[in-house]
């Protein structure tokens, strides 16, 4: 169990990596060691397919998104940035970390756990060549994000050698493009030996479609 998790790290950290090493436009990327809580917090509702889903708003100050009942919302910290007095790193208002039935932070690495990352600059296709390099079974395809067409594809890691049909992780990222920057959103599709959550799902829905720059 020990290793996995040091392997998880590993992937979430390069995964982080991808697009702030490749564009340079600001904001982190997938990952990097969350808080429990931060932002400010409202409640709110957002339809999700049709649905309403109730939860919390969340705001860091930079973007802001809603948090559905039942979920976790958990602060990300910008690991580029010096560390404070005690030795933390601040926090990073460009990234938001939404986990389903989480209750602390290990849960990032067991139960589904959606991120949403801001750039200000705009997605070239090297980027996103890039970011397909760190995981495998690529497939691309097309996603409606707030009435847009975004691009998008699927990926596998952390396959399991003795259990490799049913045992790995898979996300399905999408660009969502902003008039000034773009969003990355991962959806987590499948956690290890665990199902994950669908881009269809109402609360899903509720929390891409609710997020927005400040």
């Amino acid at each position: 169990m020990k290793k996995r998790l040091i392997v998880i790290l590993a992937v979430v950290c390069a995964l982080a990596l991808c697009l702030c090493a490749c564009g340079g436009n600001g904001g982190g990327g997938q990952g990097g060691g969350g808080q429990q809580g931060g932002g400010e917090q409202g409640g709110g509702e957002q339809g999700g397919g049709g649905a309403q889903v109730a939860g919390e708003t969340i705001d860091t100050g930079l973007v802001k998104g809603l948090c559905p009942d039942g979920w976790m919302y958990y602060q990300q910290t910008d690991m580029f940035a010096e560390k404070d007095a005690d030795g933390k790193y601040p926090a990073d208002p460009t990234k938001m970390a939404f986990c389903k039935g989480g209750e602390s932070e290990w849960d990032l690495f067991s139960k589904p756990t959606l991120y949403v990352n801001y750039y200000e600059g705009e997605l070239t296709d090297s980027e996103l060549e890039w970011a397909k390099a760190f995981v495998d079974d690529v497939a691309d395809t097309k996603v409606t994000v707030q009435g847009k067409e975004c691009a998008a594809f699927t990926g596998k890691s952390l396959v399991d050698d003795e259990n490799p049909e049913t045992d790995y992780w898979e996300n399905l990222y999408i660009f969502l493009p902003l008039d000034k920057g773009y969003f990355q959103i991962n959806i987590p599709t499948h956690c290890g030996e665990e199902p994950g959550v669908s881009v269809d799902d109402a609360d899903v829905q509720a929390i891409i479609n609710s997020i927005a720059v400040d």
